[in-house]
């Protein structure tokens, strides 16, 4: 039979050979711990967008002279000849309306450098009688979307798309339309009072009491002209369709 002290050895070497094998699930578990990885990617997207003018960058340059630029702009961000795409160089504010005048209003559409490529619209309304006496001639490179028509081929209101649109993705500076969509405003001799009244009055105490102001507004519509193919694969792209803009367009201003 076994003594205690030879039990005793042998429950210490058993222990020891508990121990160790614990040691061992340790060591190997820390290991295992040095093993693991973590990856991580962070995808950063750049978002199209179709930018207003810079006030402190180019303005429209005359045709006639392309090395003089109209008017400037204010480059401090105040002029009221400017409104997001929109300026007006020869506009002078509170011009007045009389019989057989013409008065300087040339719309010119434009978009900020790094702009996607667009498709440009203009919409011309008014808010007074007119009976045909105030009008506006479009310039060439634009086209009437629908409008109302004179019979000498002007227009008192409408939609107008400008034929070769816009793109300033590549550009270092504002991008212009090479015309504004018409260059001023005119007044027929044969207009008269009334014809400058608010819309659908026909009594001037109901006017508001003169304090009513005669206005033409032009608004811009730009669209996207180009989509992405392929799940947005680089320079996959294909071309929007014209008719998609223009009705586009159209119930743009129908919801104003």
């Amino acid at each position: 039979m076994e003594t205690q002290t030879q039990q005793k050895q042998d429950r210490k070497k058993r222990i020891g050979i508990v121990l160790l094998l614990l040691l061992c699930l340790l060591t190997l578990a820390g290991t295992m711990s040095w093993l693991t990885h973590s990856s991580q990617l962070d995808n950063q997207f750049t978002v199209g967008k179709i930018s207003e003018i810079d006030p402190g960058g180019g303005g429209p340059v005359d045709p006639k002279d392309p090395t003089d630029p109209t008017d400037p702009i204010d480059p401090d961000g105040n002029d009221p000849r400017l409104d997001g795409n929109l300026f007006e160089p020869h506009w002078k504010p509170d011009a007045k309306l009389e019989p057989g005048v013409t008065i300087p209003k040339d719309p010119y559409v434009g978009v900020g450098k790094g702009s996607e490529a667009c498709y440009v619209f203009v919409n011309v309304t008014d808010n007074m009688n007119n009976n045909d006496h105030v009008y506006f001639t479009l310039n060439d490179g634009w086209e009437v979307v629908e409008g109302t028509a004179l019979s000498n081929g002007s227009y008192t209101s409408g939609l107008f798309m400008y034929t070769k649109g816009l793109d300033g993705s590549e550009a270092s500076d504002n991008v212009w339309t090479e015309k504004a969509v018409f260059n001023k405003v005119v007044v027929d001799d044969k207009a008269n009072e009334q014809d400058f009244w608010k819309k659908g009055v026909k009594d001037q105490q109901d006017d508001e009491e003169n304090s009513f102001k005669p206005t033409i507004t032009v608004q811009s519509y730009l669209h996207q002209k180009t989509k992405p193919n392929n799940e947005g694969e680089e320079g996959e792209r294909s071309e929007i369709s014209v008719d998609t803009a223009k009705q586009n367009a159209k119930e743009f201003f129908k919801a104003q």
